[in-house]
């Protein structure tokens, strides 16, 4: 089983995997690859997202599938630095960049929107013009299930958001958010160095 596990680790991280994968995306399209990507268990997510051209470090650990809507040409505006934890189900909208800090862990069903439209087929572009942003996680954070994240925002270092979150504004670094909207509900003291004697 060992033998196993060795020989398919070198062969996700190898040429022939990132070969294959932009094989599929030459006869599906890339939108034909992300569906893959959405079916696909948690030890394929990060090489197929890499072979597609995301920034992802090798330490990155998937718990299952991702979703990526809206992504336009490659997977360039999306970079997670490792190490990261991220769940099941996540959603990342990349009609903008979405970079994710080292350390940070994101729950499942974490929807990340980087752009807001409600069509131009409708009255509502009146008063709910189209928006896009980058969404930027510092490092440390930590975002609960089914937390939502909109276009433009940036979480700052060590931010903890709660489940069911809806964070539609920018947050400091060192704080827990909470709620819909989501809102600081604590500050987090940054936690001392140990005396050495």
């Amino acid at each position: 089983m060992g033998v196993i596990r060795v020989l398919g680790r070198r062969f996700l991280t190898s040429r022939y995997f990132a070969w294959a994968v932009r094989g599929l995306r030459r006869l599906f399209g890339l939108s034909g690859v992300c569906h893959l990507v959405a079916l696909a268990p948690g030890c394929l997510v990060g090489p197929m997202l890499r072979a597609l051209g995301g920034r992802i470090d090798g330490t990155v650990n998937f718990t299952g599938p991702v979703r990526i809507v809206d992504a336009r040409g490659d997977l360039s505006n999306l970079e997670i630095r490792g190490p990261a934890w991220l769940g099941t189900g996540i959603v990342f909208d990349l009609t903008d960049a979405i970079s994710i800090g080292e350390g940070a862990s994101i729950g499942w069903d974490v929807k990340m929107f980087t752009h807001f439209d409600t069509g131009n087929h409708n009255e509502l572009g009146r008063w709910f013009p189209a928006t896009t942003g980058p969404l930027r996680i510092g490092p440390h954070c930590f975002i609960s299930s089914q937390s939502l994240l909109f276009p433009g925002i940036c979480l700052g270092a060590r931010t903890l958001v709660g489940s069911n979150s809806v964070v539609r504004e920018s947050t400091p670094g060192d704080c827990v958010v909470v709620g819909v909207p989501a809102r600081v509900v604590r500050r987090l003291e940054p936690r001392m160095a140990p005396c050495s004697e």
